[in-house]
This record gives structure tokens, sequence and C-alpha cells, in this order.
């Protein structure tokens, strides 16, 4: 007999000895139907690590507001509450504490176990890697339906023990929905068939964005915006680069909103351009739709993305955009509503941002076909594409008790 392993390990080592409901069920009888269950009293659980900002963290926020308003009995269980816990309450969401991203990944995994086990949902979310694997592993014991949320592409997960779990684990999800193609394609060869796929685009609050005032608190020159995790991925260093180069010629000033941990590299980067005055590192900011409507424009240099959320928010802000000319870029933006630039090239980016500091007839257009690109992207469009991954992978089911004692 081979030794067991110690701690989280432990953990997943233990996971062949469980069945998941989902092995149980004859594959003719995966659908729920409506007298079986009604998605409309449907309980989903989100895992996430935290509810600071971000993007997965505030597709989330948006996505649980809106079932709920459908609804759905949603519950959000996180590492670490942020900016997004007081709206998500607001909105009638039920938040759960693990206890912070400091916990021990095994205690943390023992106590989303039970609090999954004491919620008793129908369908079980789980939003970037932590959560894929501490997540999945409650999904899989309890037998929950599990959807994993791919939010990046094969570019974001080097080799490394919590990618090559996640891969493993994930042949046992129920589903997987990414956010783009490419989030898709990274999983085409690692699931098999069993294991539903779909692609749902983020949604874009359309008319939260348009009821959003102008930001009041922004500096006297024309407004550049970098909206953005402060990661290798996002390219904040070149980004202040371009700026170097744009105010060598133009009045203007830059706002990075973001953290990461690249944060005091590119702090160092503005002091040794000169930048401390022109250039400001604010954090994360949750009125960042109303700078996106002072702004002349916004930049994303990333290297590869999910689904841009600062870029399509921008284009629904009315908001010019310029960005690489990367394959996630091009899902949501053409040449057509966006200046598209190569990957690592400072100088034409400056070039690139100085043409929307000046505007003109082309940028208008541009802006124009922007914000009609970003109206189909409703999140009532969203929120009904989760629902038929729902209604795919919930198992009939006659009745279940609540703690209240009624059906849900």
């Amino acid at each position: 007999m081979r030794p067991r392993p110690p701690g989280f390990a432990a953990f997943l080592w233990a996971l062949p000895c469980y069945k998941s409901r989902r092995a149980l069920i004859p594959e003719d009888k995966t659908v729920a139907t409506p007298w079986q269950l009604s998605l409309l009293d449907m309980r989903i659980l989100h895992c996430i690590p935290t509810l600071r900002g971000g993007g997965a963290e505030r597709q989330l926020a948006l996505l649980a507001a809106a079932q709920v308003e459908r609804g759905q009995d949603v519950h959000v269980l996180s590492l670490e509450r942020g900016m997004h816990s007081n709206g998500l309450e607001r909105a009638g969401v039920s938040i759960h504490d693990l206890g912070g991203l400091g916990e021990p990944r095994l205690r943390a995994a023992l106590r989303l176990l039970r609090l999954a086990r004491r919620v008793r949902a129908d369908v079980i979310q789980t939003w970037l890697p932590l959560m894929d694997v501490i997540g999945g592993v409650a999904a899989t014991v309890l037998g929950t339906p599990w959807v994993l949320s791919e939010r990046a592409s094969e570019q974001a997960y080097p080799a490394g023990l919590v990618n090559r779990t996640r891969e493993a684990l994930a042949r046992r999800a129920s589903a997987i929905v990414a956010n783009s193609d490419m989030g898709d394609s990274f999983w085409a060869s690692r699931v098999d068939k069993r294991v539903i796929r779909a692609v749902i685009a983020n949604g874009v609050p359309i008319q939260a964005i348009d009821r959003a005032p102008p930001a009041t608190d922004t500096p006297g020159a024309p407004l550049v915006l970098f909206v953005g995790r402060l990661f290798e991925q996002k390219q904040p260093v070149e980004f202040v680069e371009a700026m170097r180069l744009v105010l060598e010629d133009e009045l203007a000033s830059a706002m990075i909103c973001g953290e990461g941990p690249l944060r005091p590299q590119v702090e160092d980067a503005i002091r040794r351009a000169g930048l401390s005055g022109s250039v400001l590192v604010s954090g994360y900011r949750e009125d960042v739709w109303s700078l996106m409507k002072s702004a002349r424009v916004l930049v994303s240099t990333s290297i590869f993305e999910g689904r841009p959320n600062a870029v399509i928010e921008a284009m629904a802000a009315k908001c010019p955009v310029v960005i690489s000319d990367i394959p996630e870029h091009r899902e949501v933006a053409s040449d057509a509503s966006a200046r598209l630039v190569p990957t690592h090239r400072a100088r034409d980016f400056a070039d690139a941002i100085v043409e929307a500091l000046r505007g003109g007839p082309r940028v208008e257009e541009r802006v124009r076909r922007a914000r009609g690109a970003a109206e189909q992207w409703s999140f009532a469009k969203t929120a009904e594409g989760y629902d038929r991954v729902y209604e795919r992978i919930v198992a009939p089911r006659t009745s279940r008790e609540d703690g209240r004692g009624g059906r849900v």
C-alpha cells in the first residue's frame, strides 16, 4: 500500500474514494425538467479567493446580483472580503468568509467543505485557480454539480503543482465555462466529452455605466487610463514607458488603477522616468466607470487576456481604447472600433495614445462603433447562458428541505 501524503495533498489523495453524484446519474437524465427543479429557485454557491478589485471579482459580483434578480438563491464564499462585498450584500447575496488569505490551504479546504455542505447548493461554481482546486475538491466530495469558470488562456498557466492539480481535478467537473474562445481552446485537449464546455462572454452593465457620472477628482491635464492587475501579463511597466514618450510632446496625465506584485516596480519606473507629477498609481478604484467617462483614452498593453473587462467597459463608456493586438482583444474589438497596437512596442503605443488625445473624426467613429459592439453584451444574456449550462448539469431531484422548512 502506498504511503499517504501529508496535509492538503492527503485530501486530494483521498478523492478517488468518492464517487460524484454525476457519475451515478444515467446519461439520459442529466437535464432537469421544469417540474423537477425550477431554475428560478436554484441555489448557487460561487467560490472565489477574494472580493477585492479585479476583473473576475467584478464579473462574479455583477453575475451574482443578476442571478438574485432572477429569483435564484445565491451564495458567495471567499477567503477575504473586499470592495465588492457591500454591493453583493445589498443585492441580497449571502456572503461566507473562510478566514483570510493567510489561512493554511488544508484548513481552508476543510472549512469550505463544511460550509458547502451546510449551504447545500444545487451548483458550485469556482473562480480562479485556487478555488478551482479547493472548491473543486468540495464539489467532488459532496457530489454537487461543479462549474469551473475559465477566466484566462493557456499563457496564464505555467507548469506547477497548483496548475497540474487544477487540470487533474477539472476532469471531474460537470462543466467548464470560458469567457473567451482562447480560454475554451485551453481545455479542448485536456478534458473528455463528458465535461460540458461552453463560452459565455462577460456581461457589460450598460445601464449602470450610463448612470455613472464623470469623475471630478481627475488631474487637470487630459487623462490616460490604465485599469488592471499589476502583473507581468498586463505589462504595466511598458505602459509607463509609453507615457514617458507621450509626455515628451503632449500635455497629459495618467492614472494606473490596480494592485499587484509589480506595483513597486511600476512606481520605481515612474520615479526613474521623472513622471511622478504626471503618472499616478491609485490602486483599485470603485469609480472606474466614472474615470472612463473623464479619460481621453484607456490603454491595455496586455500580452494575453481572458475577456478584458476594462476594455469592454471603456467601450460601453464611450472612452476611446488603445489596446494590444492579441487574439483576446480581437474577440471584442476590431480596427473599426479600437486602435490595435503590436505587443512590446512602446513607441507605437505612444503614437496611438497621442492620436486619441488629439481626437478627430477617426477617433469618434471608433468610439461609436465600440459602443454599438458593447451594447450586445448584456448581463441578461450572460445570466441566461449560465442558466442553460446549469440546466444541463443539475441532477433531477424530487424535493429538498432548506433550513426554513420550505422547498428550494
